[in-house]
């Protein structure tokens, strides 16, 4: 036992030869030493990428740390090669840190030595090391850590070794980790994958709790006792591999759909699979004792259960309830039924029963509806107590093999009629589609196929397969043999022999992506190789997409309308002159259709000044390849206010149906009525005529036209709206400019004005005039 003396204010501990001395410091690190070498015990450098520790101090191996990067900013740390120990809370909550390699040597990495190093994310462990209570406890950005373990001695894992590391995705439980402890991985909530390598002495109850999205979970070796619960796992299957020795009850699996035995299960309690909603599949492929009390009971969602191996008793009440159960069988051998072992399995149509059944308990079948058949394999009558059929149909067979002795008494008991059963059956064989040299026997179609009991002529049920379908049969007609194998296992396989032709040159058809516009016509020539002879459609054409569609037949060629905007497969076959096919699918992308404007709208006459919106839209209609389209026609630019005279416009056409049709454009005339002008800038050369670009003109009958502000020298011809005479320029004047406003009436009420600016320019004086008109170019613009 060690002893802390102290000795003039300096503490030693003393234990043996060791000594221990105060911590002393080298560079970044404070250190002690003792016999075995050094231990690190502060670590003071500031946030670095990397930290060394180092391999020796003062000629000491370093063997530990502890307590050293505790709350430190580093992102990565190399350990020395001699490194035995990781102390506790060594590296807890270093934020930073984000790999780890563990050294071959250490022994331990101590309780909560990694705790909340929340962005730790690989760890590599490379010795036999063991794992103390949370030594990586919410470690929640861990993605993956992996154990290279040797040998066969065990070594431990601490309680919540590994709990909350949130990103933890999968784990393999080395074979040497054989006993799991509470909250070994409690919160893992990305968990999905987890297979236990070795030989597991105790699983514990909450070792897994809160796994919310464990599905998988395979036991590869021996199991000597598990009492786990999946309380909030999303279990879906659960596989064991070898021998189980004790199986408790497995609670809270609400998702788990199959569970899988391989190897043999001493001990299956009461209820421990009971009462699991999703359970479809239960296999035991090898020995499986005693099925217990009420083992499957209330599993409403089980179809199947086969044991492979011999079974002991089936226990009262261990099928109770399970109303989708169909299939059930016995193939390893089964002693006794107790009662109420299927009671109200209401789905449970036919039930085979082994040769060494010695026993049928009281309402053993009780209220099983559905079932029609109960094929005792065994020449040996079994003892049947007190109404084992009660509540079932009246139409109860009961078969056993020929020439067993006392099955009369049945009919006598229990009214019902036994029969000799037969496996004696004919099997007719399938046919076969010929294949593709290279291709293997489980590429061929079998088609049809058939087999029945000779003495009834009763259908039986079952698959065709080759028995050996890996196997690629050479060039020309080949013969090979095909297993039937019967749902009704007892009547055993059959092997018939078939034969088909084995082709060279199969067609191939080129997969392709094609696009259509949704409304117009479309033809599409299927590319092949290896010349077909005839081509076909895989299924129903899309009828949804297409309006008339066609595959000819002996050209390939793909034609139709579409009629809708997206995406769709044509799975195209394509047979060459050997009977030889291929096929492969088009995807066919619809685009939305533009429709073609067939009559464009009708346009009112509007004044000039006025918007395109004052101008109403009438009639006009679109269409494509289907036949009119429905929409509306609008202004494209309905603000625009266009010059006098008859001018082009833009109208839109917008479908109501957006999803498969795109708008489009088509021009209109549009008659704007008033004073035509083609600029409001307008030049004329002092003492000569003007053109006849000033004169008014309209596009109505006018009764009469006015003018204001007209150069002097010019005048106006109120009936014909004739500008005429000389413009003079002021004395004193190089250019002169004349706000002018043109006047054309309609009627007594209604009138047009236009207002120009007359520039008058003596002939001398060009560039004045360039200086003027750069001056009032802003003016000369249209409306």
């Amino acid at each position: 036992m060690r002893q802390f003396v102290p000795l003039l204010g300096i503490g030693f501990f003393l234990s043996g030869v060791d000594v221990w001395a105060l911590s002393e410091r080298d560079g970044d690190f404070d250190y002690e030493t003792n016999s075995d070498g050094a231990i690190i015990t502060q670590y003071h450098g500031s946030y670095r990428e990397r930290v060394t520790v180092p391999e020796t101090i003062k000629e000491n191996d370093v063997i530990s740390v502890s307590n050293t990067f505790r709350y430190r900013y580093v992102r990565s740390v190399q350990l020395p090669s001699k490194l035995k120990f990781i102390g506790d809370n060594a590296f807890q909550e270093c934020f930073y840190l984000s790999n780890l390699t563990v050294p071959a040597g250490v022994s331990h990495v101590g309780t909560n030595a990694f705790l909340s190093c929340t962005n730790l994310k690989i760890v590599n462990i490379l010795g036999n090391t063991e794992l103390k209570a949370g030594a990586f406890t919410k470690c929640s950005s861990l993605q993956n850590i992996n154990f290279y373990y040797s040998g066969t001695s065990p070594i431990a894992w601490g309680w919540q070794a590994l709990s909350g590391c949130a990103k933890l995705t999968g784990i393999k439980v080395p074979t040497q980790v054989q006993d799991l402890p509470e909250g070994l991985l409690s919160g893992c909530s990305s968990l999905t994958n987890v297979e236990i390598q070795g030989p597991i002495r105790y699983l514990a109850g909450g070792a897994f709790e809160n796994c919310v999205s464990l599905t998988n979970m395979v036991f590869s070796n021996s199991v000597d006792y598990v009492s786990a619960s999946f309380t909030g796992s999303g279990l879906t299957n659960l596989v064991f591999k070898k021998r189980i020795l004790s199986l408790r009850s497995l609670g809270g699996m609400p998702k788990v759909r199959t569970i899988l035995f391989e190897g043999d299960v001493d001990s299956v309690p009461e209820a421990a699979f009971a009462s699991c909603p999703e359970l479809k599949s239960v296999r035991f492929a090898g020995k499986a004792g005693d099925i217990g009390y009420g083992i499957f009971s209330n599993c409403p969602s089980l179809t199947t259960v086969e044991f492979g191996g011999e079974v002991g008793t089936v226990l009262s009440g261990a099928f109770n309830n399970c109303l989708s159960l169909t299939s059930l069988n016995f193939y390893g051998g089964l002693q006794e039924i107790e009662s109420f072992a299927f009671a109200d399995c209401a789905q449970l149509k036919v039930l085979i029963l082994p040769e060494n059944l010695e026993y049928i308990g009281d309402q053993a079948f009780l209220r099983c509806t559905a079932l029609e058949k109960l094929v005792f394999l065994g020449e040996k009558r079994p003892t049947l107590d007190s109404y084992p059929f009660r509540g079932c149909s009246d139409d109860l067979k009961l078969y056993h093999p020929k020439g067993a002795a006392d099955w009369g008494q049945y009919k006598t008991w229990y009214g019902f009629q036994p029969s000799a059963f037969s496996t004696n059956i004919t099997v007719t064989p399938p046919t076969a589609d010929p294949i593709q040299i290279g291709q293997k026997l489980s590429e061929v179609v079998l088609t049809g196929g058939s087999a029945v009991l000779v003495e009834t002529n009763e259908p039986v049920a079952g698959t065709f397969a080759f028995a050996d379908p890996d196997f690629q049969p050479p060039l020309g007609t080949f013969t090979t043999n095909v297993v039937f194998t019967p749902e009704l296992w007892y009547l055993g396989t059959q092997t018939k022999t078939i034969s088909f032709r084995v082709l060279t040159n199969k067609p191939v058809v080129i997969p392709e992506t094609i696009t259509a516009t949704n409304g117009w016509f479309f033809q599409y020539q299927v590319r092949t190789s290896n010349d077909p002879t005839i081509f076909s459609l895989v299924g129903n054409p899309p009828t949804n997409f297409f309006k008339n569609f066609q595959l000819f037949a002996d050209t390939g060629l793909v034609a139709g309308i579409p009629q809708k905007a997206g995406t769709a497969n044509l799975t195209i076959r394509a047979v060459n002159s050997e009977g030889s096919s291929g096929q492969a699918d088009l995807l066919l992308q619809v685009t939305r259709g533009t429709p073609r404007v067939v009559r464009p709208p009708m346009t009112s006459a509007i004044r000039a000044g006025q918007p395109l919106s004052r101008s109403v839209l009438s009639g006009g209609s679109a269409s494509n390849d289907l036949g009119t389209v429905s929409g509306k026609f609008s202004w494209l630019i309905p603000d625009r206010r266009p010059l006098a005279g008859t001018t082009s416009q833009d109208v839109r056409f917008t479908p109501s149906d957006l999803v498969n049709y795109r708008p489009t454009i088509v021009s209109v005339p549009v008659q704007v009525l008033g004073i035509m002008s083609p600029a409001t800038l307008l030049t004329l050369t002092n003492g000569m005529a003007p053109a006849e670009s000033l004169d008014i003109r309209v596009n109505f009958p006018a009764i009469r036209y006015e003018a204001f502000g007209l150069p002097p020298g010019l005048k106006l011809d109120a009936k014909t709206g004739q500008i005429t005479g000389r413009p003079t320029i002021p004395n004193g004047s190089t250019l002169a400019s004349y706000p002018t406003t043109l006047v054309a009436w309609r009627s007594q009420t209604e009138s047009y004005s236009l207002q120009k600016t007359l520039v008058v320019a003596p002939r001398n004086a060009l560039a004045y005039l360039d200086q003027f008109l750069s001056m009032l170019r802003p003016l000369d613009r249209q409306p």
